[in-house]
């Protein structure tokens, strides 16, 4: 059994920042970023053996997608539109169907652990997994819901939660339940803590780990 996580939506690599530390004794990380500037920074900062950067996105289809932004620093840069929203930067970016990377490279034997936070595409993943029947194949999915950005998308939410509650997948973190800490990677350790079966994943920590979290408070 291999430990994996899925880092879907890399941006400038925040999460990794904590993921990557040897505590969590991930096997494989998986760093999606479609956006060729995200993607140079991410593969500038980290050299981990463990890390694969994806230089391409996870949406329900496979091929290129128009990508809008406003430059390097736009936290913003997604595959959907608002109304009338003209960005100044459109590049076509790569995506592949979410179902056929777990089909191709998980395991139904892995623990695997995925973060989506894609800039409206969320809803599109989970769908196509739960279409394909790979959704089984995931312990525990952190969705951060920003189809809420676009007025257009607004019932894709409460949509995917009526589906999820219908087949009865119950293996995933609302965002805002669990993305609790002063930084972005004390938020991405809470969620991590929160996860039903974590020690799998997180050894135990040791009495001087502990120590020194408590002097960090």
């Amino acid at each position: 059994m291999r430990k994996i996580f899925l880092d879907v939506g890399g941006h400038f690599g925040q999460s990794l920042e904590e993921v990557l530390k040897p505590l969590y004794s991930f096997d494989v990380v998986y760093c999606f970023e479609p956006f060729p500037a995200h993607a140079e920074v991410i593969r500038n900062r980290f050299s981990d053996p463990r890390l694969r950067l994806i230089d391409y996105g996870l949406s329900n289809v496979t091929g290129p997608l128009e990508f809008h932004s406003d430059g390097l620093d736009d936290m913003g840069a997604s595959v959907k539109k608002r109304e009338g929203e003209t960005k100044s930067i459109v590049t076509r970016c790569e995506f592949v169907r979410a179902s056929d990377f777990f089909r191709d490279h998980i395991a139904a034997d892995d623990l695997v652990v995925m973060k989506l936070n894609c800039e409206g595409s969320e809803c599109d993943i989970m769908n196509d997994l739960m279409d394909s029947g790979e959704i089984t194949k995931i312990d525990n999915v952190m969705i951060d819901f920003d189809v809420r950005k676009f007025a257009h998308l607004a019932q894709e939410e409460p949509k995917l939660k009526q589906r999820m509650a219908a087949s009865g997948f119950n293996s995933f973190s609302l965002c805002e339940q669990v993305m609790k800490g002063r930084t972005h990677q004390k938020r991405i350790a809470n969620w991590l803590r929160s996860i039903p079966g974590y020690e799998r994943f997180r050894p135990r920590a040791s009495w001087s780990e502990r120590l020194t979290g408590a002097l960090r408070l």
